[in-house]
């Protein structure tokens, strides 16, 4: 695992290979440890993010033995802490009676999973699925789906983006956010930022629905160097305000 992008790819082939699994395979069992597993590799995403070590996971990093060593942990409420999220999940525990359910459920995951032998009924293992998605209110690759047309108009306007990710703030929580990180090849670390930001914040609000606008809180541009250049936040008005 490279970098947090790579591991995000990750989460989402967990997940889905757990869908389907549920769905169609008679023996259920692995469905429930993919899915832990892509609540493990999600925060392990968010740690790197978090401490700013992309290469946090990488293979040349582990076999060190340095620094990432206490994070390589499959504890999840450990991982919740190491990835700068305790306060926020903390408060949600305590708040939020159908959220502090649900954890009990993900946290009790072990990667030992994969070695149980017993049957683990369909309706529990559907009821753990749920309860992972449940961290994601807006499921990522659905997110990402609804980016393409943005993607799309970027490379025929002359300016097409190498990454486009999404990174979330705080799973679980009923207006959970997101950002946009784009890296534009064509942009040079010397260049004015604004028209181009200008620009691809136009293309956003004209390709991409206003409700899956809605979660997206700002866009952050990095450029051919893979340095952040410059943001812009994202302002949502309802259907209201805009009548107004």
């Amino acid at each position: 695992m490279k970098n947090p992008e790579e591991i995000d790819n990750l989460v989402d082939k967990k997940f889905l290979d757990a869908e389907l699994l549920i769905k169609h395979a008679e023996s259920i069992n692995n469905s429930r440890y993919l899915a832990g597993y892509a609540v493990e590799l999600a925060l392990k995403a968010k740690i790197c993010r978090h401490l700013d070590v992309p290469d946090l996971f990488s293979k040349e990093q582990v076999s060190k033995n340095d620094v990432s060593s206490p994070f390589r942990s499959h504890n999840l409420s450990s991982l919740m802490i190491y990835a700068g999220l305790h306060g926020k999940h903390s408060e949600a525990l305590n708040d939020d009676t159908d959220y502090y359910k649900k954890w009990q459920l993900v946290s009790n995951w072990k990667p030992s999973l994969r070695y149980n032998t017993q049957y683990c009924d369909r309706s529990k293992c559907m009821e753990f699925l749920k309860a992972v998605n449940f961290f994601y209110p807006m499921d990522t690759r659905q997110l990402k789906e609804e980016l393409k047309p943005f993607v799309e108009i970027c490379k025929q306007k002359g300016k097409p983006l190498k990454r486009v990710v999404l990174e979330e703030n705080v799973p679980g929580l009923p207006a959970a956010q997101y950002h946009l990180l784009i890296q534009a090849e064509w942009l040079n670390p010397e260049d004015d930022c604004d028209g181009h930001l200008d620009e691809l914040v136009d293309w956003f609000i004209e390709t991409v629905d206003p409700k899956v606008r809605s979660f997206v809180q700002f866009i952050r541009i990095q450029d051919k160097l893979s340095r952040d250049h410059c943001f812009q936040e994202l302002i949502v008005f309802d259907s209201q305000n805009a009548e107004a």
